[in-house]
Parts: C-alpha cells; sequence; structure tokens
C-alpha cells in the first residue's frame, strides 16, 4: 500500500481484522472486496508521524508489510464457546473473530475495557456480532445517559462504568449464568459446571495489561478453561 516515507524501515505493531467501517465488507471480504483494511492507533512516534503527514497531504512512497504472522487466536475453531476479552484497541482481533464465525455456530462473548470514549463510540457498531458484550468503560469523563442509550443499541451491550472489581470473577459468572441457562445446571462456581462443558470454553485477550494476563492465566488454571492470549507493549 501506500504511505508517507517517515523512515525506510519500521517495524509496528498493526492489527488488521476482518472488519471495515461499512459494515457490510464484513459480508464475504475475500470476494467481494480486494483490498486490506488496516487500523493503526496513532500512540507511538513513528504511527503519530503517519498520521500527521497523511492529514497533511505529503507524498506517498510505497512500502511493504511483512505478514500476516498466525494469531493465537486461530484456535477459536476448537472450542464452541469464546470469551473474546481486550482492553483498548486489543478488541480489533476479536472484531476479526466474531465475523469469522458469523450467527450460532460459536457462542461469543465480548468482554472490553476501554477508557477513550471515542474509540468505543467508533467499534460500536461492530460489537454485535457479540451474543453478549459487557463493556467495563473507565474513561475520566462518563458517558452521558443518551450516548449509553446509543451504544446498547448496536446490540446485546451492558456497560459499566468503572473497573470489575474482578475480571475473572466476572468471566466465572458470565460462562456460569450462560451454562445454567443452556443446560438447565444450577451451578454457582465455574468449578461445579461439568468437565466436559468448562473444555468447550476458550479465553482470548488481546491487549497491554500484563496483570489481566496474568489473572486470567490463573483463573484458566483452577478453572480448566482454555486460555490464551496476544499481548503488545503500548
Amino acid at each position: 500500500f501506500k504511505r508517507p516515507l517517515l523512515s525506510e524501515y519500521q517495524h509496528e505493531a498493526i492489527d488488521a481484522p476482518s472488519s471495515l467501517l461499512v459494515q457490510e465488507a464484513r459480508k464475504d471480504l475475500r470476494n467481494r472486496f480486494p483490498t486490506t483494511q488496516v487500523f493503526i492507533n496513532p500512540v507511538g512516534d513513528w504511527s503519530k508521524g503517519l498520521l500527521k503527514d497523511v492529514r497533511e497531504q505529503k507524498q506517498l512512497r510505497a512500502c511493504w508489510v511483512r505478514g500476516p504472522y498466525k494469531s493465537p487466536y486461530s484456535i477459536a475453531h476448537n472450542f464452541s464457546h469464546l470469551v473474546l476479552t481486550a482492553s483498548g484497541i486489543g478488541i480489533t482481533p476479536a472484531l476479526g473473530v466474531m465475523g469469522q464465525y458469523p450467527g450460532f455456530s460459536r457462542s461469543k462473548i465480548l468482554v472490553w475495557l476501554v477508557r477513550d470514549s471515542d474509540m468505543l463510540k467508533f467499534f460500536a457498531p461492530l460489537i454485535k456480532d457479540a451474543h453478549i458484550a459487557v463493556v467495563f468503560y473507565t474513561g475520566k469523563e462518563k458517558l452521558k445517559s443518551s450516548e449509553v442509550r446509543k451504544i446498547t443499541s448496536n446490540g446485546n451491550i451492558f456497560i459499566q462504568q468503572s473497573r470489575p472489581a474482578s475480571l475473572p470473577g466476572a468471566i466465572g459468572n458470565i460462562i456460569v449464568q450462560f451454562e445454567n441457562h443452556l443446560n438447565l445446571s444450577k451451578a454457582k462456581t465455574v468449578e461445579e459446571l461439568a468437565i466436559r462443558n468448562r473444555t468447550a470454553w476458550c479465553i482470548l485477550y488481546c491487549g497491554g495489561s500484563a496483570r489481566i494476563k496474568d489473572d486470567l492465566h490463573q483463573f484458566s488454571k483452577s478453572s480448566r478453561v482454555k486460555f490464551e492470549y496476544e499481548m503488545f507493549d503500548w
């Protein structure tokens, strides 16, 4: 693709989910659209310089993209129930998985921690692919009631304007409620669910929080729910 020439060589963390600003692009993207969409969050010197030069319409030069590389999210097809956990821009691979498995071919639960209200509003229309979406919004400025209504109108979306008391606890409660509804069971904790039911679940995390990764890894070990992660160090 074309971009302004900022440096001859640049290694940058880039997510290319199978989603488009126009939602119809999610449908049969490979055959209908001979393009690739790349979301770049301007957080580093190079990406901020890129944004500045694109806005100023400077001369464009060609560059090469190395990859894509296999993602930990590629194991999603092995599981019936997916808990797609993300912080910030880490939501992009979750959107790709939700677009890859439409309808009820997989149970898709999204748990997203985000503090940027613009990012939340931008991605809200794509969250509707999740059967349940739980958003923990931690921005300094609280969302107005009208903003919450507009965001939640995009699907089965619940917004809590604070951090969860325990993220593993919140995910565990979701799994238990989901299983109780599906199997008419009366479990109160994940550990009370049958092993065969627990092993059908997979938690996938993408983000920059080592604490979240470690907490979910520990929860996975104790509950025997599969866990994989993809980290960035922004």
